[in-house]
């Protein structure tokens, strides 16, 4: 997304957690039979779909080639966005014990980020609007077609099931 002119904010939270919600997991769970899977932004320009013990890749790819579109067809508004941006707080109220302050200070440190940009991207959270979300949509739908496919798994499994990806490698 970032080669795409768009900068990670915390509208990308919102976002993919009202794709994850709305979409992702009811479809990847019920019709491809992964036992999860998720989208989610980076901080280095990257958005990434994944699923977890999926027994059948190609109807999950097929759910991610169809995300961005799921939505572009949504019409939010600031009530319709409400729960995901609610749960995209819940970093914000975690374990308030010394391990926990520890832990997420810690964390804060690793990812190159001081407590200002932790409580910068909880306001950018808190403002998200429709409008950025659609920007979202608009962004990932040029940026999507020049993605890459990547997948790990049992050999024997990737050999019978990913015929569709050119590429098949042993790393052994």
């Amino acid at each position: 997304y970032k080669k795409q002119g768009l900068e990670y904010d915390g509208s990308m939270h919102v976002y993919s957690r009202y794709l994850n919600n709305n979409y992702m997991t009811p479809k990847l769970r019920e019709q491809a039979g992964a036992y999860g899977g998720s989208a989610s932004f980076s901080r280095n320009g990257l958005f990434r779909m994944s699923t977890y013990r999926d027994p059948n890749l190609k109807k999950s790819y097929e759910i991610f080639s169809g995300a961005v579109d799921f939505m572009k067809d949504e019409k939010f508004t600031a009530e319709k966005l409400k729960p995901a941006i609610l749960g995209s707080l819940k970093p914000y109220y975690r374990d308030k014990s010394v391990y926990g302050k520890t832990s997420h200070m810690t964390w804060l440190y690793l990812t190159d980020q001081t407590w200002s940009d932790y409580m910068e991207l909880k306001k950018e959270i808190l403002g998200t609007t429709p409008e950025q979300i659609n920007k979202i949509s608009e962004i990932l739908s040029k940026a999507l077609p020049e993605s890459k496919k990547a997948v790990a798994g049992n050999a024997n499994k990737l050999k019978a099931e990913a015929k569709f990806l050119k590429n098949v490698l042993s790393i052994q």
